[in-house]
């Protein structure tokens, strides 16, 4: 399945903060509300190298290689959960450039809860944002969304460790920090008042930043990053779905700026971007051979929440098979009600409505279209 990337010059994994973030993650942090709720975090290679390539520090001046990061994988990839923990690593975990390591240097959390970690000689050692500020967009009012939601219950649900920090005062609309610092849930009418000391923020679902007042907000959020970058080591991370062309969202826009680089038709623009996108090709949507070969290489191995659960089953003794086949499903037959409800003018493709319904539950999503050059009536 073709996997697109975008990194800068220089790029090298084994200079990273990364390798020490997922074992702090995969160490604190648990799953949050679903069917895997309060289950420990494990990553897979792919989710791994992105937070390593999230992490990468430029060796010469010992700073984040990166200012924003753009990942993109189909409904029901754990994408929200990504974000979240990496959140949760920007708020208490060592995630800012402190030296070079000889080697044999240990980490040791200062709350006494017994992860460890030793470093390689080379290998860049993190310290904690001094008042971190986090802000975590929702698109709209009253929402906070699924990265949110699994870091409130990650700081109030005893099956997490990050639940027995002292100081931290959990709540719904905003969470405070011990010795300062926040993490706030924010809309568009938001952002604008509330801004301008974020280390950290997360855009989930750009997809659907297709408004002008969403596209306000994001420009408005990531200027206040850029103002503070030098000093902060600021950085934003980007989650969605495929985009629908032609809808000027935000997730198209950084996609068509990805591209721009990979074929050199511009410099880096944006400064140091990092592009994760992966996708599906289906050239007939008539052949069920090839749709279904075309949902295999989407879902080439488990992970997200597909992991998760063939993990807890090899735990208990069982074989989790037949129930990730189910969830997949279940995300298909999600795809196909969102489509149903979709005027068929929005879905920016040369496709009929029931069409692109069949095809969702058949077993391809509407990322599979790749830019509506693949889905033809």
């Amino acid at each position: 399945m073709p996997h697109v990337t975008v990194r800068a010059p220089g790029h090298d994994r084994s200079r990273s903060l990364g390798w020490m973030a997922v074992a702090w993650m995969e160490f604190m942090v648990v799953h949050g509300p679903g069917d895997v709720q309060g289950e420990p975090v494990r990553h897979g290679d792919e989710y791994t190298g992105f937070v390593v390539d999230c992490y990468a520090v430029d060796e010469p001046a010992g700073k984040m290689l990166y200012d924003s990061a753009f990942f993109s994988r189909p409904k029901g990839c754990d994408k929200s959960g990504l974000g979240a923990r990496i959140g949760l690593f920007e708020a208490f975990g060592p995630c800012r450039f402190a030296g070079w390591a000889e080697g044999g240097e240990v980490y040791r959390d200062p709350w006494g809860f017994g992860f460890e970690y030793v470093y390689e000689p080379g290998e860049p050692m993190g310290r904690p944002v001094r008042v971190p500020y986090l802000r975590i967009m929702a698109t709209e009012e009253g929402q906070t969304g699924n990265v949110y939601d699994t870091i409130y219950f990650n700081l109030t649900d005893e099956a997490s460790p990050l639940s027995q920090i002292p100081g931290v005062d959990p709540g719904l609309t905003k969470i405070n920090l011990p010795d300062g610092g926040e993490i706030t849930p924010s809309t568009a009418s938001s952002s604008s008042k509330d801004g301008g000391k974020e280390t950290w923020v997360c855009f989930d679902e750009t997809h659907l930043y297709n408004t002008p007042e969403l596209r306000r907000m994001y420009a408005t959020v990531t200027r206040n990053l850029r103002k503070r970058k030098k000093g902060a080591g600021t950085w934003y991370l980007e989650t969605t779905t495929m985009f629908a062309p032609g809808q000027d969202s935000v997730a198209e826009r950084t996609y068509e700026e990805a591209e721009a680089i990979r074929e050199g038709k511009k410099k880096r623009g944006r400064a140091r971007l990092l592009y994760d996108h992966r996708y599906g090709i289906c050239k007939n949507l008539k052949d069920e051979d090839e749709l279904r070969a075309a949902d295999e290489a989407e879902g080439r191995e488990p992970v997200g929440a597909e992991r998760d659960l063939l993990d807890f089953f090899e735990r208990a003794g069982w074989d989790g098979t037949a129930l990730v086949a189910a969830h997949r499903q279940h995300v298909r037959d999600e795809v196909a009600r969102d489509l149903e409800q979709m005027d068929g003018t929005n879905l920016g493709m040369s496709l009929y409505r029931q069409q692109a319904v069949n095809v969702a539950r058949a077993g391809l999503t509407p990322k599979d279209a790749q830019h509506g050059r693949t889905l033809r009536a």
